[in-house]
C-alpha cells in the first residue's frame, strides 16, 4: 500500500477513536439531556425566555395590528378619491 491510503487509514482511525471518547463526555443528546433535573436557575432562566418569547409576540402582533389599520385608512382614503376622479371624469365628459 502507499503511504498515502496508509496515512488515511490511519487518520480515519484516530478520527473514530476521539470521536468516540468525546462521544459520551461532549455531546448530550435527548436522552443524556433527560437523566438530568433542572435546577432551579435553570427553572427561572426557562420561564424567563419564555416570557420574553411572549412579550415579543406581543409587541409584535400590536405593530401588525397598528399597520393594518393604517392599511385599511389609506384604502379607504384611495376609495375616496376614486369617486372623486371617477366624477371629474364624468363631469369633463359631459362637457364634451
Amino acid at each position: 500500500m502507499s503511504r498515502r491510503v496508509l496515512f488515511a487509514f490511519a487518520l480515519g482511525v484516530a478520527t473514530a477513536t476521539v470521536g468516540g471518547m468525546a462521544w459520551e463526555r461532549l455531546v448530550i443528546g435527548p436522552a443524556h439531556a433527560q437523566k438530568e433535573s433542572m435546577s432551579e436557575r435553570q427553572h427561572y432562566l426557562l420561564v424567563l425566555a419564555i416570557g420574553n418569547a411572549l412579550s415579543s409576540l406581543a409587541v409584535d402582533s400590536e405593530r401588525t395590528a397598528t399597520r393594518l389599520n393604517d392599511v385599511a385608512d389609506q384604502v379607504t382614503a384611495l376609495e375616496g378619491r376614486m369617486r372623486q376622479m371617477e366624477r371629474r371624469i364624468a363631469d369633463l365628459e359631459r362637457t364634451r
